[in-house]
């Protein structure tokens, strides 16, 4: 019998419900990728000298969006197949995991640099076709790994599951990112009570990952259902005004 996730669309709630499940079930997995990724990159970060200035804080964390886009998008890449075939009954480790990541990783790092150029683009022209274009690509790196689509076709495929429902996906992502930030605040509580040294910032760092990584479940599961309850139609080429 097809499961419930390809049959109706959820609404937020379904969404978090069916997320907590897999991610409950599959922490020790999601943990292991979560650590095996994000130990690394948090050791790096604290051996990085910050300067007080804005100057410095801004290289920092274009440093940190240099590693998120090219070394963490393998552990959200991993944690996606994991989902995907534990819904579809299926087994998978973690290194399998890892191989399907890494097969798709160069294809998600050119299509969201295509992405990113697209949507800076529309952004400088004018601030509204960036945004509801950035709502209308927000499945562009699900349509890579799952879809096998790849850069513009990519963005096309992740167009036509949004279309007919922006203010619904814009309303979910809104949501999700914020409950995001909550969780990201949760997890560095400890940094106001802790020693301010690497190994604690390594440790709080990483538990704040490990809390994100439970909205790339959130993520995956939005797209597995949005994508099976997508209207059959082509994308347009042109902007046009959102429609729900």
């Amino acid at each position: 019998m097809e499961k419930e996730i390809y049959q109706k669309q959820f609404s937020i709630g379904e969404i978090l419900s069916e997320s907590w499940k897999r991610f409950t079930e599959n922490f020790k997995l999601i943990l292991i990728i979560t650590l095996i990724i994000y130990v690394p990159i948090n050791i790096i970060l604290s051996l990085i000298p910050i300067e007080g200035s804005f100057e410095g804080f801004r290289i920092y964390f274009k440093i940190i969006q240099f590693l998120e886009s090219f070394i963490g998008i393998i552990a959200t890449m991993a944690i996606a197949f994991l989902i995907k075939n534990k819904i579809d009954d299926k087994s998978i480790s973690v290194e399998e995991a890892f191989k399907k990541s890494l097969s798709k990783w160069g294809t998600v790092i050119g299509t969201n640099i295509l992405l990113g150029l697209f949507i800076l683009g529309l952004t400088i022209l004018l601030i509204i076709p960036g945004i509801i274009f950035g709502i209308y690509w927000a499945f562009t790196m699900f349509a890579v790994i799952f879809k096998n689509k790849s850069y513009k076709n990519a963005l096309d495929y992740s167009k036509s599951i949004v279309k007919g429902r922006w203010w619904t996906v814009a309303g979910y992502s809104f949501v999700f990112g914020i409950l995001a930030i909550i969780a990201g605040f949760i997890g560095g509580i400890p940094y106001w009570f802790l020693p301010d040294n690497i190994i604690s910032n390594i440790a709080t760092d990483t538990l704040i990952d490990i809390l994100y990584s439970f909205f790339i479940v959130v993520s995956t599961i939005f797209f597995i259902n949005f994508n099976a309850t997508k209207q059959e139609s082509i994308p347009e080429q042109n902007v046009d005004t959102p429609k729900n």
